[in-house]
């Protein structure tokens, strides 16, 4: 496995039984306004229960548009949410291919999501009901407070080291992706699967593989690089004075400057000149427009001195920034 993905760093549900269920004591519109910003990951689809290594998920940016992971493939979709009705449009994804099993999950997750048109909410879970009212997901609320962290060790590998579900860690190592268990330790945390053992305290982390010890250090840029990517971001760009970061996703791009304004919009198809081999992205809402131009050519931060692959001319509003850009594999 070249890279991980949120489909294998987050996994950590057990295939589950379908449970009953119990009606929670909410009006139906506090039930629809409490869904927008939240996250959920599937614990049963159609009574099948999940696969253990494989996770679906399911986040309400709005209550008009929803995105996820399938387990294999980012999926998106505008969404109709009022009161506890719930109705999807076409949904869009990318074309990975995975195992078999991995595929046939990714088919009744979204058939499953097609077929809803409401939603009962009962504390942490989520249950989405069809037309004759049989629970075709099962859904339990997550909270994403910790993200990837990439370290590098003295004389030794590189890793990247993300929390999941159950107080665990998954690891990429050696281009292989393995869930450590959390174990009782008096200070930071400690993982391990026997084989690999990580012990994290802040910034620095013990890797202890094949009878070696490793001393290692967080590498700020390669965890930005590592969580984006775990996010399904694909292009990434920042710039400074003022300080800003742009993010494109399949279906959007994501502009934040250091005042935390955040302007969205739709990814549009890029504009190719074969003459200077400049790629500009136009996109306009009803509140914003936004131009990016991006030109591969050696760009250097003016601040940190890292070296990126593109420099990046972005457009907001009749405002101009400027800063450097690279691709996430």
């Amino acid at each position: 496995m070249s890279r991980f993905s949120a489909a294998v760093f987050c996994v950590t549900l057990s295939a589950c039984q379908t449970a009953s269920f119990s009606g929670a004591a909410r009006g139906p519109a506090d039930a629809a306004a409490s869904l927008s910003g939240t996250s959920w990951v599937a614990e049963d689809i159609d009574g099948g229960g999940v696969l253990e290594a494989v996770q679906s998920t399911l986040t309400f940016e709005s209550d008009e548009r929803i995105f996820g992971s399938t387990g294999c493939n980012d999926y998106f979709a505008p969404i109709q949410l009022s009161g506890t009705t719930l109705r999807s449009g076409g949904i869009g994804s990318t074309r990975r291919a995975c195992p078999p099993r991995v595929m046939n999950q990714e088919r009744v997750f979204l058939g499953a999501l097609a077929a809803a048109t409401a939603f009962r909410q009962d504390g942490q879970t989520l249950f989405l009901v069809d037309a004759t009212d049989r629970v075709r997901l099962r859904l339990t609320r997550i909270e994403r407070a910790e993200t990837a962290r990439a370290f590098d060790c003295a004389e030794g590998p590189t890793f990247v080291l993300v929390p999941v579900l159950g107080g665990d860690a998954a690891i990429e190592l050696d281009r292989d992706v393995r869930r450590l268990a959390r174990q009782v330790t008096a200070s930071g945390a400690r993982y391990s699967d026997g084989k690999v053992t990580v012990w994290n305290k802040g910034r620095e982390a013990l890797l202890e593989l094949d009878g070696l010890k490793y001393q290692c250090t967080e590498s700020r840029p390669r965890s930005i690089r590592a969580d984006a990517r775990l996010r399904g971001v694909d292009f990434r760009a920042t710039g400074n004075e003022p300080g800003w970061s742009l993010e494109m996703l399949q279906d959007r791009i994501v502009f934040l400057d250091q005042g935390g304004a955040r302007v969205t919009t739709p990814r549009p198809s890029p504009q190719v000149d074969p003459a200077s081999g400049e790629t500009v992205y136009a996109a306009e809402t009803e509140a914003h427009r936004i131009r990016v131009l991006i030109r591969e050519s050696e760009c250097v931060d003016s601040m940190s001195g890292e070296r990126s692959e593109s420099s990046v001319a972005v457009e907001i509003d009749g405002r101009a920034y400027r800063g450097c850009g690279y691709t996430l594999p």
